[in-house]
C-alpha cells in the first residue's frame, strides 16, 4: 500500500521504479535469445541429471539448460564479490579498500568485482564451449564457434552485471538480488509443471483436492520458513560512554543486529558455481 501511494504521489519515485522494470525486462530479454550455433536439446537433458547444474539453472529462469546468450547471468559477479571478500581477509591492501571509507575505495572494489566477473565468465564459457561443444553441444566444432560462443556468453554476462550495478546506483533495489529474484519468478511455471506431473497427475490413493491442499500448504510453508530465516535477528545492546542508549520510555535505542543469515542466498550461488567448475572444465 504505501508502495502504490508513493507511485501516485512521487514522480521521481515513479521513474526510478519505471527504470527499474526497463531494465530488467532488457535483462531478461537477454536471458531468452538463443546462442548461435548451440543445440539446446543437448544441454536441457544434462541440466535435469545434474543437481548442481539444476541451481544454477533455477537461479537463471532456465537460461542455462536452453544455452541462451546469457546462459550464465549475474552468477559470475556474484562469485566475484564473495571472492573479493575472502581476499580481503588475507590481503590487507583489498581489506582496507573493502571498507569503503570514501568513494575511491567504492570504485575500485566494483571495478576489481567487475574485473575477476569478466574472468570467470570468460574462464567458464571457454571451457564450457569447449568441453561440452566436443560432445554435441555445438553444431559445429570448431575454433571459430568456440571462440564466438565465448564471446557472445562473456558478454551477456558482462553487460547483465553492468545493469545490476546500474540498477543499485541509480534505480531501486540491489540491481544482484532484483534480476536473481525475477529470473527465480520466470521458472515458477515450469516448477508447476514438473509438481503437477510429479503428484497431481497420478494415482497416489489420496483424493486430488487433498492433494493439492497438502502442496500448496508446503509450499507456503516454505516461503513463510526462508522469510523467517532472512529476517530474524538478535539485537545485541552496545552501550558507548557518555551517551544516553535508551529513550524516555526505557526502549533501547543503540543495538548490534545479528542476522540468522547475514549471507542470504549469496554463499549458496557461490558453492553451487564452486561445484559446477569442475563439470564446465
Amino acid at each position: 500500500m504505501i508502495i502504490l501511494s508513493a507511485l501516485k504521489l512521487d514522480k521521481r519515485f515513479r521513474n526510478k521504479a519505471l527504470g527499474t522494470i526497463i531494465i530488467l525486462l532488457i535483462c531478461r530479454i537477454l536471458y531468452c535469445i538463443p546462442t548461435p550455433g548451440v543445440s539446446t536439446e543437448y544441454f536441457e537433458t544434462y541440466v535435469q541429471a545434474n543437481t548442481t547444474l539444476g541451481l544454477m539453472n533455477a537461479l537463471s529462469g532456465g537460461a542455462l539448460s536452453q544455452m541462451t546468450v546469457a546462459a550464465f547471468g549475474i552468477t559470475p559477479l556474484i562469485s566475484a564479490t564473495i571472492i573479493t571478500q575472502i581476499l580481503s581477509i588475507f590481503i590487507p591492501s583489498i581489506g582496507k579498500t573493502a571498507k569503503k571509507k570514501t568513494r575511491n575505495d567504492e570504485k575500485r572494489m566494483n571495478s576489481l568485482n567487475m574485473s575477476i566477473a569478466v574472468i570467470i565468465a570468460a574462464a567458464e564459457s571457454l571451457f564450457f564451449a569447449i568441453g561440452f561443444g566436443e560432445r554435441g553441444l555445438l553444431k559445429e566444432y570448431s575454433a571459430f564457434y568456440i571462440g564466438l560462443t565465448a564471446v557472445i556468453w562473456t558478454a551477456a554476462t558482462i553487460f547483465i552485471s553492468l545493469m545490476a550495478k546500474i540498477i543499485t546506483d541509480n534505480f531501486i533495489g540491489n540491481g544482484i538480488s532484483l534480476i536473481l529474484f525475477v529470473n527465480i519468478v520466470c521458472g515458477f511455471p515450469s516448477d508447476a509443471e514438473t509438481v503437477k506431473n510429479a503428484f497431481l497427475d497420478g494415482n497416489y490413493g489420496i483424493n486430488l483436492t487433498v492433494r493439492i491442499i497438502i502442496i500448496t500448504a508446503i509450499i507456503f510453508a516454505v516461503f513463510y520458513a526462508a522469510y523467517i530465516i532472512q529476517v530474524t535477528e538478535r539485537r545485541i545492546p552496545v552501550t558507548y560512554s557518555g551517551k544516553i542508549s535508551a529513550d524516555i520510555s526505557g526502549k533501547r535505542l543503540n543495538y548490534l543486529p545479528l542476522k540468522m543469515c547475514p549471507g542470504s542466498v549469496m554463499p549458496i550461488v557461490f558453492t553451487g558455481a564452486v561445484f559446477s567448475a569442475p563439470t564446465f572444465i
